[in-house]
């Protein structure tokens, strides 16, 4: 969300980190109602991480400019999960603020004017 209105035509990127190596896992557009969808198996390694790479342009003014958002995904622990897989769940997260920290999620926003025309879709 950006105020009271979705964020939409936009990408997220999937990222695990594990001793400080990023690995791209999977590309997610957001869809007409601003919601991201995706689903991702992979072993519940120690020590490693998973965030999105997200980019918007919420409160952006500048045609040429874009907000590149990190956003930690904080694990959900299920007790009926025996697979040894990991769950996450991010409900819903207003972009208006730059930085937040709430409870296990952190975002750290980055504003940038130098990569604009290579990110967003058409």
């Amino acid at each position: 969300m950006c105020g009271n209105e979705s964020v939409t035509n936009t990408t997220a990127e999937l990222y695990a980190t594990s001793f400080g190596i990023d690995k791209l896992i999977k590309i997610v557009k957001v869809n007409e109602k601003g919601k991201i969808k995706f689903s991702f198996k992979e072993s519940n390694v120690i020590g490693k991480n998973y965030y999105l790479k997200f980019y918007d342009k919420c409160l952006i003014l500048a045609n040429n400019c874009i907000n590149i958002r990190y956003i930690s995904l904080p694990t959900e622990l299920l007790i009926t999960n025996l697979s040894g897989y990991k769950h996450y769940r991010l409900g819903t997260i207003n972009l208006i603020h730059k930085d937040i920290f709430h409870f296990t999620r952190k975002i750290h926003t980055e504003k940038r004017c130098d990569l604009y025309n290579n990110l967003l879709p058409d």
